[in-house]
């Protein structure tokens, strides 16, 4: 409808406007369009948002005049097991990665919570520590905890299986994924006498399992770490973590952390095999959630590679107004 005139006359009491009433009706016909107008505006307009991020525990406080909570919660990454140290001639293989943690997420009416919810933030699993005694096989690391929102709880999501250690003579397990509405990814296994396995592969969107250390083998010689895993995600691809390479003596790069902020870290590397000095560490994941790599073997005389820690999770609070 088109905006409608008062007609007022010529001059003043001259009888020639519109009568009273009939000025009220377009009064009142402009209003009631101009309100619809503005209120279809209001409707078209995106709902504002507010967003907390919560990578310690404690108490969260709804917020007044919440419409809608969506919560996310990442579980920790596990850490890496540690390389055996054995005499020269015995294969052995490196620290297994950590796995990653799991990921869920819940939208909840705001009368459904209280007002307000306690939550924990999982810490990362701690990676073995290196070996420093001669013939002694590695040490595990340590399980991602459980991150949870509300007290019941209404919402949680595992942590990644701690990475195992390496051994004389047989392979080492990988770090399992961790459990939610999208499981994480496992880490790498260790192999005896062989380079470290990379971490499971997966597009589930849960963090990444860390890459397995390198074992030594019969005849020792400098071998190449695992790379942490890699996935897909909605948001793009996270790329992999790089193995520790024996030959050069690289260190492996710390898992790769999610440039959305919301979680699904990547795992870390694996470190190298060393025959003829300290074998390398393997790397931290990446936040949040990723799984720690393993650490590579050694030979009498020289310190294993320790284990990457996990990332700690993270509990991420979108409220709706």
């Amino acid at each position: 409808m088109a905006q409608q005139t008062i007609g007022l006359g010529a001059s003043a009491d001259d009888s020639g406007g519109d009568k009273l009433r009939i000025g009220g009706q377009k009064i009142n016909d402009n209003f009631t369009e101009l309100y619809a107008a503005v209120a279809a505006l209001v409707a078209a307009m995106p709902a504002a948002t507010d967003v907390q991020r919560f990578t310690a525990s404690g108490t969260w406080t709804k917020p007044a005049g919440a419409k809608s909570v969506r919560v996310i919660c990442v579980g920790a990454g596990g850490g890496g097991g540690s390389g055996a140290r054995q005499p020269s001639g015995t294969a052995s293989s490196g620290g297994s990665g950590g796995g990653g943690g799991g990921i869920s997420m819940a939208d909840f009416r705001p009368s459904d919570l209280g007002t307000t919810e306690d939550f924990l933030v999982g810490a990362g699993g701690a990676g073995g520590a290196a070996v420093t005694t001669n013939g002694t096989d590695g040490n595990n690391g340590t399980a991602g905890s459980v991150t949870q929102f509300g007290t019941s709880p209404r919402l949680r999501a595992g942590g990644g299986g701690a990475g195992q250690s390496g051994k004389a003579g047989t392979a080492s397990t990988a770090g399992t994924a961790g459990g939610g509405m999208l499981a994480g990814i496992a880490g790498g296994a260790g192999a005896s006498g062989l380079a470290g396995g990379n971490g499971g592969t997966g597009s589930s969107g849960g963090p990444a399992g860390g890459g397995a250390g390198a074992g030594v083998s019969a005849s020792p010689s400098n071998l190449n770490g695992g790379n942490g895993s890699t996935m897909t995600l909605i948001i793009g691809a996270i790329g992999s973590s790089t193995a520790g390479v024996g030959s050069t003596k690289t260190d492996p790069t710390v898992g790769v952390a999610n440039p959305a902020n919301y979680g699904t870290g990547g795992g870390g590397g694996g470190g190298w095999a060393n025959a003829d000095g300290t074998a390398g560490a393997g790397a931290a994941g990446g936040n949040y959630g990723g799984g720690g790599g393993g650490g590579g073997s050694s030979v009498n005389g020289n310190n294993s590679g320790a284990g990457g820690n996990g990332a700690g999770g993270i509990v991420v609070v979108i409220t709706t107004f």
